[in-house]
């Protein structure tokens, strides 16, 4: 069975009950969601107040795309991916365009296949 045991996630996701049923998801394989935020501006806040090993976000948010946040994560090495609902027509630029991205709405198991390699974890 996989595992993410004492894996530290940020969801950033501005639906809160997408944002709660990956929490209830990801927290049955072992895993702590230490945030759920809706926008940008709450995830860099979150940022200052939790330690994260792994954040997924929502493009779209409240507050505009989730991109000025994703570049800051890429920035100081925090893994990350994305879930959108918009398929191929999320417009992601680069450099964020290699960035693993799941279709809403998620499949729990491919969600943990993306999650173990960027904590450097297999199955």
């Amino acid at each position: 069975m996989i595992s993410l045991d004492g894996t530290r996630i940020l969801i950033v996701e501005d639906t809160f009950l997408v944002a709660d049923s990956l929490r209830i998801l990801i927290e049955a394989y072992g895993a702590t969601v230490v945030a759920m935020v809706p926008s940008n501006e709450k995830a860099f806040a979150a940022l200052e107040d939790v330690e994260i090993d792994v954040a997924i976000l929502d493009i779209h948010l409240q507050d505009g795309k989730v991109y000025p946040f994703a570049q800051h994560l890429m920035k100081i090495g925090t893994p990350f991916l994305f879930v959108t609902g918009y398929g191929e027509d999320a417009d992601i630029p680069e450099p964020l365009a290699s960035i693993t991205r799941l279709e809403k709405p998620i499949q729990i198991e491919r969600l943990l296949r993306a999650i173990l390699p960027l904590l450097g974890r297999s199955e």
